[in-house]
């Protein structure tokens, strides 16, 4: 059983002085039965002072499972995995999530995916919450892009999701890369025209590749990522044209036309790219 709890104290002065306090506590169980099932469950209570805005500690690099705007919430989470295969070059295991709230609308399958090892490479199939750019999610507030903060999309991911180290480098020259396709979840109200303002049915492709110096104690890297959403619907109900494989390598199309025209010139989808080193 682990327990977590958290408290800030800030103090502000706009006119008068006011104390805002945030408070958090937190449970978790962990059980495993036999060698092939493993269950946690997590309880967590939040209380702050400020009824519009929560502090980005509570929640961030939390998988979406807290809201940001909830004055006081009372989150239950379960999850299981059972592993379904484990042979020498290839692994499979199962997890089921699911989350309850005291704001029940919020109520949600959290995890439900298929993943494992073939060979060397791994793979993901649903929504699990695991990002290979997640690295030290107790010392941050999230990655800009593949990040831990949002809750956890349908997708079908493959790649080499940790550090592999080349053939007869003795782990000196180390490489990970994926790619990542899948479709952002649309809010409540995505069906409402009056209600929705943002851009639904979305398509997002992310992908990333890195290399390291495994051998030495610091392990400099440098990293490249890389993420296009595309296609969808916007508030007014216009359907975006979709060219997958334009999107996916960064190039025009002649799918757009009219209001879209500059993703025929320029690059076919919405493009945020980084890159990532540490020396």
């Amino acid at each position: 059983m682990q327990r977590k709890y958290h408290s800030v104290i800030v103090i502000k002065k706009v006119g008068t002085t006011i104390i805002a306090f945030t408070a958090a506590l937190s449970a978790t169980a962990q059980s495993h039965w036999c060698d092939s099932i493993a269950a946690t469950a997590q309880l967590s209570v939040s209380v702050s002072s400020n009824d519009k805005l929560n502090p980005l500690w509570l929640y961030s690099n939390q998988w979406g499972l807290y809201t940001q705007y909830e004055q006081a919430e009372v989150v239950a989470y379960a999850k299981a995995d059972v592993r379904l295969a484990n042979f020498r070059h290839f692994n499979m295991h199962l997890g089921v999530g699911g989350v309850g709230t005291t704001e029940w609308d919020r109520s949600m399958l959290h995890e439900a995916y298929l993943a494992g090892k073939a060979y060397i490479f791994d793979y993901t199939i649903g929504m699990q919450a695991h990002s290979p750019m997640a690295q030290w999610d107790d010392l941050t507030s999230g990655n800009f892009l593949m990040s831990s903060n949002a809750r956890p999309y349908p997708r079908i991911g493959i790649g080499l999701f940790d550090y592999w180290s080349l053939p007869y480098t003795r782990d000196w020259l180390q490489i990970k890369g994926g790619v990542y396709v899948g479709k952002l979840f649309n809010e409540y109200d995505a069906d409402d025209v009056y209600k929705c303002t943002y851009t639904r049915d979305v398509v997002i492709s992310e992908k990333f590749a890195y290399g390291r110096i495994g051998g030495w104690i610091a392990k400099p890297y440098f990293g490249l990522v890389h993420s296009v959403m595309m296609g969808g619907k916007l508030p007014d109900g216009t359907e975006i044209p979709t060219d997958f494989w334009a999107s996916f390598r960064g190039l025009g199309s002649e799918k757009f036309e009219g209001q879209f025209i500059g993703e025929a010139t320029n690059a076919a989808g919405a493009h945020q790219g980084l890159w990532d080193s540490r020396f």
